[in-house]
């Protein structure tokens, strides 16, 4: 039995060696696409976020996960994508603005606590009211520039733009 196994397996390799040559494969086309110069697209988030850093991406970067269908199976996928900036919110008002804020809601009689800087639930109150009585589209009780401009508050500025003005009337004798 063993000898018999043993010719069958010699048989087998004598065969399948003589069968048929080896060929070498051909060799696969190189592409000739041009690829253009500058930062590729990161592999993971924390290449992504190292070329974020040294300013080869720009905005927010995050890991996003799809569900995909890949040779008849669902998957889930991540990307590395840039997120889009957010909207820009103008920052409080610090203590001393407020202070004017209810000082001026005060000289008007809208505002009757204690003009202390805090902006609650009375400042709100005596806002809306103001914002009621000069008919503004949102008597919300908000902080907006056409409240403070009622107010005669207006912008804050450090007054450059309009020292740059000229005041006076301009020479008469210039040809126009």
């Amino acid at each position: 039995m063993r000898l018999v196994l043993v010719l069958g397996l010699a048989l087998a390799t004598l065969y399948s060696a003589s069968a048929a040559p080896v060929r070498p494969r051909p060799a696969k086309a190189k592409s000739t696409a041009v690829v253009p110069q500058g930062p590729r697209r990161p592999a993971s988030r924390s290449e992504a976020q190292e070329q974020a850093r040294s300013g080869h991406l720009k905005g927010n970067v995050r890991r996003v996960y799809v569900k995909q269908m890949v040779h008849g199976h669902w998957v889930t996928v991540s990307r590395v994508v840039r997120a889009k900036a957010g909207p820009v919110v103008p920052p409080h008002p610090d203590p001393d603005r407020l202070r004017e804020i209810q000082k001026a809601l005060a000289d008007k009689g809208y505002f009757k606590g204690e003009v202390n800087g805090v902006w609650d639930g009375d400042s709100i109150v005596a806002l809306k009211q103001f914002q009621t009585d000069q008919k503004l589209a949102a008597a919300d009780g908000k902080i907006n520039s056409l409240s403070l401009i009622g107010l005669g508050l207006g912008p804050k500025h450090d007054g450059s733009v309009a020292a740059a003005l000229p005041t006076e009337k301009p020479p008469e004798n210039i040809p126009q």
